[in-house]
């Protein structure tokens, strides 16, 4: 059922006959502000519209009291009020009412909010009594404020998707460590971390996500994940302030990161890397991603995108052929497709593999793939199903 500003005394009513039904619910304020409790018939009530912002926050106050009430028995939670503005920051402080140690049924709790840097914690520690919770998005407000006065139990997840700076990102990926998916989607901030950190043991992740500029290698280079097997980058554009300050020297050995990363001691089955700018990946860089150590021992899909395919061909012949000589298994189903991407609007070229007869037992015991959203097994180059 959704309900569009459904009369308080109403949303009540509906939220009793639920009895002891679990709860999924998503709060929305992205235009005019609605609730989804359940999928079903939608169901429009005889209110009147309105855009008085302050009128919605105190609908929003007393919606969330309402649902509040019935915190125990919550199963997933999706709250969107991304509102850069004063209003925003209140829509998210609303989350500081709610009796989270009650919500013993929540296991999936999303807030898409713009906190106040003063609020973040405050609400962090609200999130943090839920005694169930397994999966859990946040996005750090301000990437000049601390992150470590939180109680949050990160180590308590088992799903994180986080937005932040390399900084801020870094204080917190340590304490994941009960993390077996993560995704990061990490912003370019100066002054960028250039040094090596202690390393960043999460013990039984297996699937890791990163949306980043080519600076975060050096914070992927620090995670230290003995059982991962899938991995996902997609490299993001760079004209950014103050990224073209970088020395040269610097900028290539993020790239260096990446393969000591990819040469480190885990478990990778599944590989996709995007590239959809013209020139991040280089024909160098690519020709080192296959040629030295021979990371890719152990793989059994690779799917590397490339947004430029000047020269993407012609690497691939060489490539193809330095394999051969080495007589390395995937030889054989090395192969390179022109593609259109309709999310990009443009031709790309995709080079890669899948062992197929693999492909199906690795598939069989691991259903954490079905949850993995960015990862299309059946786009891998060479897939025939």
């Amino acid at each position: 059922m959704s309900l569009r500003y459904p009369p308080i005394p109403i949303l009540e009513l509906w939220l009793e006959r639920s009895a002891h039904a679990s709860l999924d619910i998503h709060f929305t304020d992205m235009g005019p502000l609605a609730l989804m409790l359940t999928e079903g018939t939608p169901w429009m009530p005889n209110v009147t519209f309105t855009h008085d912002h302050a009128v919605q926050l105190v609908y929003s106050r007393d919606a969330i009291k309402a649902l509040a009430a019935h915190a125990h028995h919550w199963e997933k939670f999706l709250y969107m009020c991304p509102s850069n503005n004063n209003r925003g920051f209140r829509l998210a402080s609303l989350l500081t009412l709610i009796p989270f140690q009650d919500a013993t049924r929540l296991t999936y709790f999303i807030p898409m909010v713009c906190s106040s840097r003063e609020a973040q914690d405050s609400i962090l520690n609200a999130i943090g009594r839920a005694p169930n919770l397994k999966t859990f998005y946040w996005t750090f407000p301000d990437p000049d404020y601390p992150t470590s006065r939180s109680l949050f139990p990160w180590h308590r997840l088992e799903e994180l998707n986080l937005t932040g700076c390399t900084r801020q990102l870094s204080s917190i990926i340590p304490k994941c460590t009960s993390a077996t998916r993560l995704h990061l989607d990490v912003e370019f901030y100066l002054p960028s971390q250039q040094e090596l950190q202690p390393s960043m043991p999460l013990p039984v992740l297996k699937c890791l996500s990163i949306s980043c500029h080519r600076d975060a290698f050096l914070l992927l280079r620090q995670i230290e994940c003995r059982n991962l097997e899938v991995l996902f980058v997609r490299l993001r554009g760079e004209e950014l302030e103050g990224f073209n300050e970088l020395e040269d020297r610097v900028v290539q050995e993020f790239w260096e990161h990446f393969l000591v990363f990819l040469n480190s001691n885990h478990s990778l089955r599944l590989l996709q890397i995007e590239d959809m700018e013209e020139s991040l990946i280089e024909e160098h860089m690519l020709k080192a991603f296959f040629t030295k150590t021979p990371w890719f021992t152990n793989l059994i899909g690779l799917k590397l995108t490339l947004g430029n395919a000047d020269w993407a061909y012609e690497a691939f012949d060489l490539i193809h052929s330095e394999l051969g000589e080495t007589e390395n298994r995937v030889a054989d189903y090395f192969v390179v497709e022109g593609n259109f991407d309709d999310r990009e609007e443009k031709e790309v070229v995709n080079m890669g593999w899948i062992l197929e007869d693999d492909l199906d037992e690795f598939l069989a015991n691991r259903s954490y793939i079905k949850k993995v959203t960015n990862l299309d097994i059946c786009s891998f180059p060479g897939y025939e199903g």
